[in-house]
């Protein structure tokens, strides 16, 4: 099997798109990286920069060699494009987004060309069908989307168990929502009821009238397999009869088509941007309504609308200062699997995250961040205090000023030496725990004896004058900020 095709034109109508997904799975594939469709350079510009969705640098190059005609009432518009088309019908295509729009256009340029005189005024009256483009495939399945006396329901695969062949055609006559059944009758007055999820593989239609003449353009709408005519191949009529016509292919064949077998033609001015992938003219006319969704009018509707034309492709449109953003919208489907897939990977990642997340470090007992508390015990650092006495409270306000040791820069170093000679922790924190006890013992004891000698100095002195007042004789401890102990006179 060979399939052809460009993954930046419009994706498939029903659901899915299989045609992106083969590849992304790994299909083989071989790219043509070359245009050829346009030989004018800087058209071929244009259709590259849509190619890429260079959209806006695409609009302003159209704007620039006035490529681009604002007509913002729709129906003038429409005229508008109608007379265009009509003065040079040869090699010409409309392309518009939306069914309604094609519709209104394909009559107006019909009857442009009557009163030109390129189409005869004979008009032949006949019934069409007219695919449900609202119905989706899901819809089918389902009693209460079919409409009674309305539809046209085409077989596309046969089913021994009802009795029907591949390209039957019924028509709906009644629907039973409580039961999810149709009942429909075949052309050859056979009627069938039947759950529609068991004949699922059909497409649906309604009639319509369309006034033929020879000289019109007919595009067939669905694939033609007894004259191995493809969906969407456009042909002009050559001579007109009832329920009969005869067609000048593009292709170069001709045939000739019986409308009471096959009634899926329709006029072929203009086309939508989906029946129009595949084509290549030498004229497009686009109507760009920039208010028309973005499932019609975006970046893929751009690219290939423009790029059917081989050397001219001129855009009408309500407005060209809003046309290059809807023109540049992105638009695209998404699976049901191919959601979930990226659920599941969006919840690998995270746990990913969560694993990989490093866990707090726990302070080691020798560490001494600043951010951290030591784990082993340090000299409690207070303030002196002044010491209890019973002496009288003259000599207990006397200024106190404790001894300064002669070895500080002798147990300094010691100090020093211990702490580089110590090989864990737990033996550095005992030894300065003791070394302080030792310390705290000794400055106790200094203290002691530095205030007994104070004591007996003051009693031998009694003829001492009258202390001064409390106020003036108080004064601020300034011994060192260490613990003394309990010491008791």
């Amino acid at each position: 099997m060979l399939l052809v095709g460009d993954v930046r034109q419009h994706q498939a109508v029903e659901a899915g798109r299989p045609f992106e997904q083969l590849q992304e799975h790994g299909m083989t594939t071989v790219a043509l990286t070359e245009i050829v469709r346009q030989p004018d350079k800087v058209q071929k510009q244009i259709v590259e920069d849509l190619a890429v969705r260079h959209t806006p640098e695409a609009v302003a190059q159209l704007i620039s060699r006035g490529k681009v005609i604002e007509i913002a009432e729709e129906h003038q518009r429409f005229e508008a494009i109608a007379r265009d088309y009509a003065k040079n019908p040869t090699g010409t295509l409309v392309i518009s987004p939306a069914n309604r729009e094609r519709c209104e256009l394909n009559l107006l340029i019909h009857r442009e060309l009557q009163r030109e005189g390129i189409v005869s005024r004979n008009d032949q009256q006949t019934t069409v069908y007219v695919s449900r483009a609202d119905m989706t495939g899901p819809e089918r399945t389902f009693a209460n989307s079919y409409r009674p006396k309305e539809d046209i329901i085409r077989y596309n695969s046969a089913s021994e168990v009802y009795k029907v062949k591949a390209g039957d055609y019924a028509r709906v006559i009644e629907t039973d929502h409580e039961t999810n059944k149709i009942t429909v009758c075949f052309f050859n007055g056979r009627e069938l009821t039947y759950n529609p999820t068991r004949l699922s593989g059909v497409s649906v239609y309604y009639e319509a009238e369309r006034a033929f003449a020879e000289g019109d353009r007919l595009q067939i709408r669905a694939p033609f397999r007894a004259k191995r005519i493809a969906n969407g191949e456009l042909g002009t009529i050559n001579k007109i009869e009832p329920e009969r016509i005869r067609l000048a292919m593009d292709s170069g064949r001709e045939i000739s088509v019986d409308l009471r077998k096959f009634r899926h033609v329709d006029y072929g001015y203009a086309v939508t941007s989906h029946s129009a992938q595949g084509l290549t003219f030498d004229r497009v006319l686009v109507n760009a309504d920039t208010q028309e969704s973005a499932r019609l009018l975006n970046d893929r509707t751009a690219y290939v609308a423009i790029s059917r034309a081989r050397y001219d492709a001129l855009i009408y449109t309500d407005s060209t200062l809003n046309l290059s953003e809807a023109l540049s919208r992105e638009i695209g489907k998404e699976t049901a699997l191919g959601a979930i897939q990226d659920d599941e990977r969006e919840k690998k990642d995270r746990d990913k995250v969560v694993q990989d997340r490093p866990a707090p470090q726990q302070p080691l007992p020798f560490d001494h961040d600043v951010e951290h508390t030591p784990t082993h015990p340090e000299p409690a650092q207070t303030r002196a205090v002044a010491l209890p006495t019973e002496v009288p409270i003259e000599i207990s306000r006397a200024r106190y000023e404790p001894p300064i040791s002669t070895e500080s820069a002798q147990t300094q170093q010691e100090a020093l030496d211990r702490g580089v000679n110590h090989t864990t922790a737990l033996e550095a924190t005992q030894d300065d725990a003791h070394e302080v006890k030792k310390d705290r013992d000794k400055l106790s004891q200094d203290a002691l004896t530095s205030q007994q000698q104070q004591q007996a100095s003051l009693a031998e002195t009694q003829t001492h004058p009258e202390p001064a007042s409390t106020k003036e004789a108080e004064l601020e401890i300034e011994g060192p900020e260490l613990d003394l102990g309990g010491l008791i006179l």
